[in-house]
């Protein structure tokens, strides 16, 4: 505890191992849209412990029926394209037009010591000034996709805040990084100039998730690479893409250049998608359901075996993993139901 921030270490010393009363959560995320609060709920949910998973479910319980109607924005692109520095000059454009914008990042994790930067914040400068803008870095805890594992949970604790515009950034991993589509209502995809030969714009993947397309840092020497690397995106798109084609721009967040035409995409999204949201959230909801459901399982199943000491026997059956495999699928065997 000498460790931590002294600003904050008398609010944790009241806490009983940092968990407070469901109102103190539920109240100052609906009712006082407390960033603190609200950042500490997101801690929660993170959280490995039984008691904190708890009090997130039932904050998540009361929070959802109370929730602002929003928009939801993915930024996506490889490490480098600069995502954060994009997410910070452009949603300064959401909050003078009196949107509640909230910010949620994801760093990567360390495979052996599990710990995580999270840099991402400290890359939006003008973001960070403006103290109505909610911005909430996370550790991807290896989480596969690009994704925090709870950030679906994260993104209904903002709206119950009252954040109407959100902005997901990912990790940034490459073209295999999906999950951000099964989350968000539009998905941005950055790409540097020199990228956008066909063969990338053909590429399986988040590419074919894209709602927009924009080749990033499109200044300096690199300008004219810029704007041909966005007409061969274009072209490659124009080929191959099922669904109709879709916007690629060129902008450069240090020097503003094409700042009207990206803004605009933006807007243009929020509309384009408006009849269709009603059924984009229920597909992420059942998707979501089914995924914490298979999670719940796969946990009960875990913690059985280890009750009844059966790994220990599973280890004992043959130095060989395919003989252990095939003993798991001829003696194992775990009856799931629903308790009355």
């Amino acid at each position: 505890m000498k460790h931590i921030n002294p600003s904050i270490k008398s609010r944790l010393e009241k806490d009983n191992k940092g968990v407070r009363p469901l109102s103190y959560y539920v109240d100052g995320i609906i009712q006082n849209q407390d960033h603190y609060v609200l950042s500490e709920s997101i801690t929660m949910l993170e959280s490995v412990h039984e008691v904190h998973k708890d009090i997130s479910l039932q904050t998540l319980v009361a929070c959802y029926g109370h929730r602002d109607h929003s928009f939801r924005f993915g930024i996506t692109g490889s490490p480098g394209v600069g995502k954060s520095t994009f997410i910070d000059s452009i949603a300064s454009h959401f909050s003078k037009n009196d949107h509640n914008v909230g910010i949620l990042t994801v760093d990567p994790s360390s495979t052996d010591g599990k710990g995580s930067i999270l840099g991402d914040k400290t890359r939006m400068e003008e973001l960070v000034k403006d103290k109505g803008i909610f911005i909430r870095p996370s550790p991807s805890n290896r989480h596969l996709g690009g994704l925090n594992q709870y950030t679906y949970e994260a993104i209904i604790l903002c709206e119950a805040a009252g954040k109407d515009r959100l902005l997901i950034e990912t990790v940034g991993v490459g073209q295999s990084e999906v999950d951000v589509s099964h989350h968000v209502d539009a998905t941005i995809l950055l790409v540097l100039p020199g990228g956008g030969d066909s063969l990338q714009g053909i590429k399986k993947g988040v590419l074919e998730k894209a709602d927009l397309i924009i080749v990033h840092k499109s200044d300096g020497d690199a300008k004219r690479l810029a704007v041909d690397s966005a007409k061969e995106y274009k072209e490659a798109i124009h080929l191959r893409r099922k669904g109709g084609e879709i916007p690629v721009l060129n902008y450069s967040s240090i020097t503003g250049d094409g700042r009207e035409e990206v803004t605009s995409a933006l807007d243009n999204l929020i509309v384009s998608k408006k009849e269709a949201l009603s059924t984009i959230r229920k597909k992420q909801e059942e998707r979501w359901l089914q995924s914490r459901i298979k999670e719940h399982i796969s946990l009960a199943i875990t913690k059985k075996l280890e009750r009844e000491n059966e790994f220990s026997l599973i280890e004992n059956t043959s130095s060989s993993p395919f003989d252990r495999l095939s003993y798991v699928k001829e003696h194992v065997d775990i009856s799931i139901s629903l308790k009355s």
